[in-house]
């Protein structure tokens, strides 16, 4: 743990906590060494961390927050939440999600985006295991193959819960980008943070967002040239202490075409909703594109979509280290949402 002679240390020699490279590096992991998350010396704005659920399986985001503030995080589901904690990981206001105390205020806020018809399996998969989890250990199944969700499973799942769930992402995006003013929010894409080209840079505006938008913790972002090699170390299963691996998600969970006209209509009325909105905008338009591609080959009146899944891939589960204590973030069956 970071205690007060060593944050002042931080603050006086700021490598002095990691060596002297200048992390750029991909390939090989760089030259540093991840900080362990600590409390904030006083309570601080929350700072909330979003992502719809199934976007982030590994809690990647709040790990490389985390490991760029040196401030550990909350789950919504924390209680109480300690004000010391940095961030607060969250999928409010999905239905798995939890509205926090009216104490907190919504001031700040990182939210990733991802694809919704790639998030959704991930979620899927979730509950399937949530709710045959000791039937699969007890039969022997532990790879990631045998736990997997069967076909049927997803199609009958995906065919009584999609349009739900496209509303859901509907809502859950127009929550953040009304709630939090843009100045005092990050906005990026969950496919471009794991990129191994464009996840570097991603990486730097969360930094710089830590340094200059958060009252308590921006004289401990990290310096611009460790950015890259945390990140790497963080996302790449090449670096030192990677405790998951990146691998290609599996492309067999189709969409009807029905379902995939739905999804492409909802991004269309937010594309307009927030046609100022440049940043999420540009997200939009890659979804849009990646859908309206992926089925150019198929037929519209028929048959079923494969959306790939080259982009986007699954991050398999981690802990931080142990001082932090986050845990993933909790997910809960399909339930009727609670009055609001």
């Amino acid at each position: 743990r970071i205690n007060s002679a060593s944050r002042v240390l931080w603050t006086i020699f700021p490598f002095a906590a990691s060596s002297t490279g200048d992390g750029n590096d991909l390939s090989s992991g760089g030259d540093c060494t991840l900080r362990t998350p600590d409390l904030s010396l006083g309570p601080t704005t929350p700072t909330f961390s979003a992502t719809f659920p199934g976007t982030d399986t590994g809690n990647v985001v709040s790990k490389l927050t985390q490991y760029l503030s040196g401030l550990a995080a909350a789950e919504e589901y924390s209680d109480p939440i300690d004000p010391r904690r940095f961030t607060v990981v969250t999928h409010y206001p999905h239905v798995s999600g939890k509205k926090l105390d009216n104490d907190y205020d919504y001031h700040h806020g990182i939210v990733a985006i991802r694809n919704p018809l790639t998030a959704l399996p991930n979620y899927h998969q979730h509950i399937f295991e949530h709710w045959n989890g000791e039937a699969l250990t007890a039969e022997g199944k532990t790879t990631k193959e045998e736990r997997r969700a069967p076909l049927p499973d997803w199609e009958a799942w995906r065919d009584e819960h999609f349009a739900r769930q496209m509303e859901e992402w509907k809502n859950f995006v127009a929550f953040w980008l009304d709630r939090i003013y843009p100045g005092k929010r990050l906005l990026f894409s969950y496919e471009e943070l794991i990129d191994k080209r464009k996840g570097p840079e991603i990486a730097k505006r969360i930094n710089s967002y830590i340094k200059n938008k958060i009252e308590v913790g921006g004289e401990f972002a990290l310096p611009e040239g460790e950015v890259a090699c945390t990140w790497n170390k963080i996302i790449n299963a090449g670096g030192n202490v990677a405790q998951y691996a990146v691998a290609a998600e599996s492309d067999d969970r189709p969409y009807t075409p029905d379902q995939t006209d739905l999804a492409l209509r909802i991004m269309l009325e937010l594309r307009d909703k927030y046609s100022d909105e440049k940043e999420f905008v540009d997200v939009l338009d890659m979804y849009i594109d990646q859908i309206e591609n992926d089925d150019g080959g198929n037929n519209r009146s028929g048959g079923s979509v494969l959306v790939s899944s080259a982009s986007p891939p699954v991050v398999k589960e981690a802990t931080i280290v142990e001082a932090t204590s986050l845990s993933t973030v909790k997910e809960q069956p399909l339930q009727e949402p609670q009055a609001q």
